[in-house]
């Protein structure tokens, strides 16, 4: 859901596997709230009993909120990387047990019944290619989906490819500190996220994933889409 950063007058769209902590981690220290744990700062943008200068918001309300002056920003990843990122992320081994994982898969998976733990990364991209995004999880979903969403008024659309530079053109007038590149909170991808693929998955993904390569001008092969 779409967060009304109100001190910065932004909404920001989350969006996975897309920096999302990093980026919310930030936007709260800009409003004078630091977190001892990173893992916290979903928790303090979600609890609506907390009385932060923060809230979540409705996807109409945010494109209300964008029309009467806030700016209206989310953040994007090839496709091709974030799922690697994902399968990384929310597929582990039986007896795998987290905050997100149940007996090594995703709570949020386990209504599909195709996701396993320890499943190959081929089994992956087979099961969300199955998945359209009108039922897809928000952590496979495309962001061309919450592009129309949001009736495609998104003001700022920054990339992981090049988020230092990105923060800094959508709030760097409002760093007041000496700032270097934004910590990637839970990176999850192992080496190159391309030695995970074969012809099969690429093809499977670019077919699943077609309005994001499109709108957004990815490719599996460019070097600075890594």
């Amino acid at each position: 859901m779409p967060s009304h950063i109100k001190p910065l007058e932004l909404v920001y769209v989350p969006t996975a596997k897309a920096a999302c902590t990093s980026l919310k981690v930030l936007f709260l220290s800009l409003c004078g709230i630091e977190l001892k744990d990173s893992a916290f700062a979903h928790d303090v943008i979600e609890d609506e009993r907390l009385t932060y200068p923060v809230e979540r918001v409705t996807f109409k309300r945010a494109i209300d909120l964008r029309d009467s002056g806030e700016k209206l920003a989310m953040f994007i990843r090839n496709p091709y990387a974030r799922l690697v990122s994902s399968y990384c992320d929310k597929i582990g081994e039986p007896g795998d047990n987290s905050r997100d994982l149940q007996d090594g898969l995703y709570r949020g998976f386990k209504r599909y019944g195709t996701f396993k733990a320890g499943m190959s990364f081929k089994e992956f991209v087979e099961a969300v290619s199955a998945i359209p995004d009108g039922d897809s999880d928000w952590h496979i979903r495309s962001y061309s989906f919450d592009m129309n969403l949001l009736e495609r008024k998104v003001d700022f659309v920054g990339r992981v490819e090049t988020l230092r530079g990105d923060v800094l053109k959508l709030v760097g007038n409002r760093l007041d500190w000496e700032w270097g590149i934004i910590p990637h909170e839970h990176k999850q991808t192992k080496g190159d996220w391309r030695d995970y693929y074969d012809k099969e998955t690429v093809r499977l993904v670019t077919e699943r994933y077609q309005r994001d390569i499109e709108d957004f001008g990815y490719s599996f092969e460019r070097k600075e889409d890594a």
